[in-house]
């Protein structure tokens, strides 16, 4: 960022950073009207797939062009989400910067740390980033031609429990059988995805469906015992992997056929593999249902649609992996949405209520808001006049994820004592925070436009 501040200095293009690492680059535009602030998130999602060997601390992405339109990743997330927005606000900088565009004052904003809780933008300093804009164009929507002037609000959940260690030669334990397979039941194939835009796509969640599986075989065989269980990764991804590992006597034989027939997912694959053992730790058993029935009986998926059938309310079980500084202390990670505040709290009420019945700690932070359509305003009519000009016809519409908008759009409106005029559109991207992630450029090319002839429509100069 230095370099490429010096580079514009001539440009009288300056920026600042707060202290949470959100960085707001200022230009003072040549054209006439109010300040905008064009908003997008600096991180990504990072999803691989289970083949891949991708390291995203090391390893650069690999993309892939199919010639015609589509962009993706070699096999795992692209980070269109949100980088096309960043690039786009960047590319506009630069254009006005060599003259080619006459654009208002412009407030370029990228917050920080969007995908692990929306955290620049709850720490968003706006005093420090000098941020005067009147009006917000945020470029993290994913459904291009379409103005989206709405969101839902969200919050998450983190369930802890310790649980007791056996050994085959302690305990309650040490009457079963002197020799064990110790078997790794893995739930794999699961599409996964966004835990906002892909809940109602019936995309099934590996982390339930394995517990359901392990539920049934622990019903079925009383001595079969829980040694672990893992699944999922990110809080806004829907689980599309877990692993199960079971201590199962050599007297008993699994059926993996029946376990796959009571499996009603197509994606899903259900594989066994077992490793023959002398003696075995596992879960104490009580401990060990505990977990599972906490897992099948959180809510999770749709919950309530809205009476134009959008999502109005849902709830993902993320993950349930061992703490790294506990092997014996699992934690369970849900995240809640719903556009109306009174139903997001219900929800996570009955999250907290199901987890500490079962003996769970429950921790939940504080619930961001969502972003409530305003009706109609300036930048929400230029908008769509703009895209009608390129042949098509944009629908108004609130999304079921968590835009930075709502939040942003509070805090500026409390710094500058005035209302804030919001809108959010970008490219079509499809399978967002999973391995499948596709960015279409031929929208990225329309929607590139349609922000140019927006912003200079609000310098005062359509020519």
């Amino acid at each position: 960022m230095r370099q490429f501040s010096d580079d514009l200095k001539l440009q009288g293009v300056t920026y600042v950073e707060d202290t949470v690492g959100n960085v707001c680059l200022h230009y003072p535009g040549s054209g006439k009207g109010e300040r905008v602030v064009l908003q997008g998130h600096l991180d990504m999602v990072t999803e691989r797939r289970a083949d891949s060997s991708h390291d995203f601390d090391t390893d650069p992405l690999t993309l892939r062009y199919d010639g015609a339109r589509w962009l993706t990743a070699d096999g795992t997330t692209l980070g269109a989400d949100n980088g096309v927005g960043v690039c786009a606000a960047l590319a506009v900088v630069e254009r006005a910067c060599a003259g080619e565009i006459s654009v208002p004052p412009l407030e370029v904003l990228c917050t920080v740390a969007e995908e692990v809780g929306l955290v620049g933008a709850f720490g968003l300093d706006v005093d420090a980033l000098r941020i005067r804009g009147t009006k917000l164009i945020n470029l993290d929507s994913e459904d291009w031609p379409d103005v989206f002037v709405g969101c839902a609000g969200g919050g998450d959940s983190l369930l802890r429990k310790t649980v007791v260690m056996e050994t085959t030669t302690s305990g309650p334990a040490s009457g079963l059988s002197a020799r064990w397979n110790m078997t790794t039941m893995t739930v794999s194939g699961l599409p996964g995805g966004h835990s906002g835009l892909d809940i109602h796509r019936g995309n099934g969640n590996a982390v339930v469906l394995a517990a359901e599986l392990a539920i049934q075989v622990l019903s079925t065989h009383p001595d079969v015992r829980l040694v672990s269980i893992c699944g999922g990764d990110k809080r806004n991804a829907l689980a599309r992997d877990a692993v199960v590992c079971l201590a199962v006597p050599d007297d008993v034989d699994l059926d993996v056929e029946s376990l796959r027939a009571s499996v009603d997912h197509p994606d899903a694959r259900i594989e066994l593999a077992e490793a023959p053992t002398a003696e075995a730790t596992f879960i104490r058993r009580d401990d060990a249902l505990s977990l599972l029935s906490l897992l099948v009986s959180l809510p999770h998926g749709v919950i309530k649609l809205e009476a134009d059938g959008n999502v109005q309310t849902s709830s993902n079980v993320a993950s349930i992996k061992i703490e790294a500084s506990d092997a014996s202390r699992y934690v369970v990670q849900c995240s809640t949405r719903s556009s109306v505040d009174a139903h997001l709290e219900r929800v996570r009420r009955s999250i907290r209520l199901v987890g500490e019945q079962l003996g769970f700690d429950v921790e939940q932070n504080e619930a961001y808001p969502g972003w409530q359509d305003a009706g109609e305003t300036e930048l929400r009519s230029l908008a769509i006049e703009v895209i009608r000009k390129t042949g098509v016809e944009p629908k108004v519409r609130t999304i079921h994820a968590g835009l930075e908008a709502g939040i942003l759009k509070k805090k500026m409106e409390a710094a500058l004592g005035g209302t804030v005029d919001a809108i959010a559109i970008g490219p079509t991207i499809v399978g967002a925070h999973s391995p499948d992630e596709a960015c279409d450029l031929v929208t990225t090319h329309a929607f590139y436009n349609v922000l140019e002839g927006l912003l200079v429509a609000l310098g005062g100069d359509d020519s």
